[in-house]
């Protein structure tokens, strides 16, 4: 299968960050770009999202197709969702980027080479460009520059049409079928469920939710990098879902990776320690 692939950009009210990813993307002349803006909730956010829109408007390069919310405000779950399923109708992959996640040197070396390398593996749904801060000890002993793991990322993310399919917009159904099959869902991390609950009574704004249930409900895995390739620079208060904490602050990768398993590899030692950070 011929791949071809989108880089999504997804932006609210924070033109300062959005600045910044919109740079890095200038400097890696991304083509194929998509670049949504969700509308205002009040006056206060509707006057940062024209902010906004005046960076997005610095795009100078390529051709991106821009759309900007003119209606009542999307919500951060239906507009990653949203602009997913919009650039899928034209391309079979598809790298997804919020206006905190800023990537650096290699990712998109990195994103192009994964997708190339497991988009017929079945078992894996997806790709992250961000990695939790990997011990020295365990990075030396690994022989790959990347792991798999069955949490999916959402920090600086790719993914399939093919995985995509799979994606519950119906959390509520699929939770209850994640339980009636005996999914361990602290298997990601102990904070998953409690997660999902909140999804489902209406008080957590997140599209992960049903990302987290297609992998689970699918026994599939997330390719991450053992260093990584994305900054998050939204810790800082500012967004919808983090506070403000240096806990996810992680190396930045130099050098290109070029070591890749030709499947699914678990790694205990690292998976161990990846949970820790999810509690």
């Amino acid at each position: 299968m011929s791949l071809s692939i989108a880089t999504v950009l997804c932006t609210y009210n924070r033109p300062i960050h959005t600045q910044q990813v919109i740079d890095a993307l200038r400097w890696h002349q991304v083509q194929n770009l998509y670049v949504f803006c969700d509308s205002g909730k009040d006056e206060q956010s509707a006057e940062q999202v024209r902010k906004v829109h005046g960076v997005v408007a610095t795009i100078d390069w390529g051709l991106p197709r821009v759309e900007l919310n003119q209606g009542p405000n999307r919500g951060l779950a239906a507009s990653v969702v949203h602009a997913v399923d919009t650039a899928l109708k034209t391309y079979n992959c598809v790298i997804v980027l919020e206006d905190d996640t800023v990537p650096a040197t290699h990712f998109f070396t990195y994103m192009h080479e994964c997708l190339r390398r497991y988009h017929q593996h079945p078992d894996v749904i997806g790709i992250s460009g961000y990695t939790i801060p990997i011990p020295k000890v365990l990075r030396d002993a690994h022989p790959w520059d990347v792991y798999f793991h069955p949490r999916i990322g959402s920090w600086g993310w790719a993914t399939w049409g093919r995985a995509w399919i799979q994606y519950e917009r119906n959390v509520s159904a699929a939770y209850y079928r994640a339980k009636e099959a005996g999914i361990d869902l602290n298997q990601g991390g102990q904070d998953v469920p409690n997660m999902i609950e909140q999804r489902i009574q209406g008080t957590l704004d997140a599209w992960t939710s049903g990302w987290l249930l297609a992998a689970y409900l699918n026994r599939a895995y997330y390719v991450y990098p053992m260093v990584s390739h994305i900054q998050n620079i939204g810790m800082d208060g500012t967004g919808v879902h983090c506070s403000v904490t240096d806990r996810f602050r992680t190396l930045q990768a130099t050098i290109e990776p070029t070591r890749f398993p030709g499947g699914v590899l678990i790694n205990d030692a690292i998976n161990a320690h990846f949970r820790t950070y999810y509690r």
